[in-house]
């Protein structure tokens, strides 16, 4: 995802509103049937008005135009969760194996039904226009 916003953040026009605050406008180019948008950046506020990376946490390509323009890395502002030392953190534990039936953390009287595939179903195939 973060790069196709670096592709996609070169043909951006970044105008600045307010340089203290970090205000700026960013409009996109057209792209086959996509582009010519204009967006709302507040760097300081971590915000775009395309939600992409308030939602994501990975800079969006709006985000990614206006750190071209102030000759900053964009990186600064993936969101921690996806820095590699963090990632690490989440296997550092330690995984227990799969408890079988006669143990006693294995809940028990629990009736799991059993799937079966149905051969009345017949899968449909999908075809583009």
């Amino acid at each position: 995802m973060l790069s196709r916003s670096n592709k996609r953040a070169t043909g951006h026009n970044v105008t600045v509103f307010d340089r203290d605050s970090m205000l700026f406008q960013v409009d996109t180019r057209r792209v086959g049937q996509k582009g010519v948008n204009r967006h709302t950046m507040r760097l300081q506020e971590g915000m775009c008005s395309c939600g992409k990376w308030k939602n994501y946490r990975i800079p969006c390509s709006h985000l990614v135009a206006c750190c071209a323009y102030l000759n900053m890395s964009h990186e600064r502002f993936v969101g921690d969760f996806y820095r590699l030392e963090n990632v690490s953190k989440v296997y550092n534990g330690v995984f227990e194996p799969i408890s079988t039936k006669g143990d006693h953390r294995w809940p028990s009287g629990v009736d799991i039904p059993k799937l079966m595939h149905d051969k009345e179903v017949e899968k449909k195939k999908f075809h583009t226009i």
